[in-house]
């Protein structure tokens, strides 16, 4: 997405296709959408995640990576490693075609770029 403020509408809806029973109340104006591909657009110049998109094979470098995690569309970490290093190969085959999240952490910050599984 592009930077920018943007007018969001969400409808929650459970593991069962139901509408909740509760009430909600609708947020105008409430997300603004940042460089998608970093918290820290820097630090993403020292961090590669390649290749992109992907068929399962991610390979991530960066000085002193203290932990690596990958977060599928619903948010549920997938897989982690906290092993200290400063590459990664990692394989992410058996998860579905789709878009993920990986988040990098190393002493000088912490990055999130998107990746697409083929």
């Amino acid at each position: 997405s592009t930077q920018g403020t943007y007018n969001v509408s969400l409808t929650a809806i459970n593991e069962n296709g139901e509408y909740p029973k509760y009430d909600y109340f609708l947020a105008e104006n409430y997300i603004t959408i940042n460089d998608f591909s970093s918290v820290n657009p820097e630090f993403s110049k020292v961090c590669a995640i390649y290749p992109n998109p992907s068929t399962g094979i991610v390979n991530i470098e960066a000085n002193d990576i203290k932990s690596v995690s990958v977060y599928n569309a619903l948010g549920q970490e997938i897989y982690v490693n906290n092993n200290e290093t400063n590459s990664l190969t990692i394989d992410l085959s058996s998860f579905e075609k789709g878009n993920y999240i990986v988040n990098i952490v190393t002493e000088k910050g912490k990055v999130s770029q998107g990746i697409t599984l083929e």
